[in-house]
């Protein structure tokens, strides 16, 4: 018996009628719900495992305010990353809300749409949109450390010129390394 159109097109009316309008939100809080690492140790000059507390991040769209030159702070961290439309951000840092990574939602991908694509600005990160599960990974600062440690012996009084403003680190301080994964809710 063959199909009518009207029959195919009153199907996708009630089909569309049923289906609950769900409004995309343009900001999650994401709470980590695991977090392990390590901590480089002064007093002992060692690496050793470190469980680190509760953190959250702000992942939310960008603004054309965000990538304004004159307006957004931290636009030329984001030149890196042109397509992109989302960022994490540290969620107790408002006064100076830095973009720790990029994110690129491709809704023209049905296959992958619910995934992010982030890269690197400060950390790494994944989020995917349907199950709200994100990871969060801070990596680099041992390798750092011994990259430091050496041009530090190799070439002290340039060292010593370049720690105060920045251009250099401390090797005795170096980033933590971590992983975290959690859940975003929207906010």
């Amino acid at each position: 018996m063959p199909i009518s159109k009207l029959s195919v097109a009153s199907t996708l009316v009630i089909g569309l009628v049923t289906v609950p309008a769900r409004a995309d939100p343009n900001q999650y809080l994401c709470t980590v719900e695991h977090a392990a690492g390590l901590h480089y140790d002064k007093q002992t000059n060692a690496w050793s495992p470190q469980e680190f507390g509760p953190r959250k991040y702000v992942l939310r769209r960008l603004t054309p305010d965000d990538r304004d030159e004159k307006k957004g702070r931290y636009s030329s961290l984001l030149k890196g990353n042109p397509r992109a439309n989302w960022a994490f951000f540290w969620y107790d840092r408002s006064a100076s809300p830095m973009p720790l990574v990029s994110c690129v939602e491709d809704r023209d991908d049905a296959f992958l749409a619910t995934m992010f694509f982030c890269r690197t600005i400060v950390i790494d990160a994944e989020f995917d949109s349907d199950s709200r599960r994100f990871e969060i990974i801070s990596h680099g600062g041992y390798v750092s450390q011994g990259f430091w440690e050496q041009f530090r012996r190799e070439h002290p009084e340039q060292y010593a010129r370049q720690l105060p403003s920045g251009e250099a680190q401390d090797p005795t301080k170096p980033d933590d390394l971590f992983i975290e994964i959690g859940t975003c809710s929207p906010s």
